[in-house]
């Protein structure tokens, strides 16, 4: 009978009367000849279009993917056209962070959580505080997006948490730290990563990922590569209050610059207007904004810059 016979004493590479494969689908045939299947009724044997290469088996079942698929047998969770337990047999490329679509709005100012999510080199020039001696006002929290889901390193794609991550900071400020994790529940890539205080100003902030996929492919540590590099494991986030035209500095530019945006003059690349003149944080742009960046930024920082180059 059809598929009566059992698979476990027949070699995989013996054959039938006809010379085709005697195990087709797992299974065997009682008798000296195998009935060839045809999952997809195309009018050709399986075997035939496997070894003819017009369907792919990866997991070598004598069943083309596109028909484990349709029986629930095996999953694409990532829409590949690779059946997962495949996936990692084709995957050797490290996971890196995906600094070009986070420029090209990739991280998405719909998720929830996000407060700035951009390519490394972004300068915060908003308002640090509000009685002009303390900081108050700044960034505690980033969103990274990388280029497939990531997870600790050693997890066996099982968690993602705070050991993932480590902060470092030009000067001598005490130390930053990552205290809480949150991964987009609509796109695993990007990631919210928490800070415990808000990031110095004149300084630079880097945060760096510690992470490997799915398939255990570590994330490359290059180390610092300085301005206007592209680091696959870290991005580089300065905090210089004014400074719109992200040069470093705080010059008479930079009010230029604030009011050309303002009015729609000038489309800042890779930023959203208000990460440039949302000047009380308050998340909107008004005249207040600019009323503020005249009373209560020039008068402290103009002619002040970066203590350090970035890293």
């Amino acid at each position: 009978g059809v598929d009566s016979g059992h698979p476990g004493l027949t070699a995989a590479a013996d054959t039938d009367l006809d010379g085709e494969p005697r195990v087709l689908g797992g299974r065997v045939d009682m008798g000296m000849d195998e009935f060839p299947t045809d999952c997809n009724v195309n009018g050709l044997a399986d075997f035939q279009e496997i070894s003819d290469g017009a369907s792919a088996d990866c997991n070598e079942n004598v069943i083309p993917d596109a028909c484990d698929l349709t029986a629930g047998t095996s999953e694409d969770s990532d829409n590949n056209g690779v059946l997962d337990e495949c996936e990692c047999a084709f995957d050797s490329a490290p996971p890196q962070i995906d600094h070009i679509r986070m420029c090209l709005g990739g991280a998405g100012q719909s998720f929830p959580f996000e407060q700035v999510a951009v390519t490394s080199g972004y300068v915060d020039p908003r308002r640090s505080s509000f009685d002009g001696a303390n900081v108050q006002m700044g960034l505690t929290a980033m969103t990274i997006v990388f280029s497939e889901p990531v997870f600790d390193v050693g997890s066996g794609a099982g968690v993602l948490t705070t050991a993932a991550f480590t902060v470092a900071e030009t000067g001598d400020a005490a130390a930053n730290g990552v205290t809480a994790i949150l991964r987009d529940p609509e796109d695993a890539t990007r990631v919210r990563v928490e800070l415990a205080r808000f990031i110095s100003p004149q300084e630079w902030t880097t945060i760096i990922a510690h992470v490997e996929d799915a398939c255990g492919n570590v994330i490359l540590d290059a180390g610092d590569l300085g301005a206007g590099a592209l680091e696959p494991d870290r991005i580089d986030v300065g905090f210089l209050p004014g400074d719109v035209d992200q040069n470093g500095v705080i010059e008479p530019l930079d009010l230029l610059r604030l009011r050309r945006i303002m009015s729609n003059a000038f489309a800042p690349a890779c930023l959203t207007a208000n990460m440039l003149v949302d000047v009380d944080r308050d998340g909107e742009t008004t005249a207040f904004d600019l009323a503020r960046f005249r009373q209560a930024i020039v008068p402290l920082w103009a002619g002040r810059g970066m203590n350090h180059t970035q890293p």
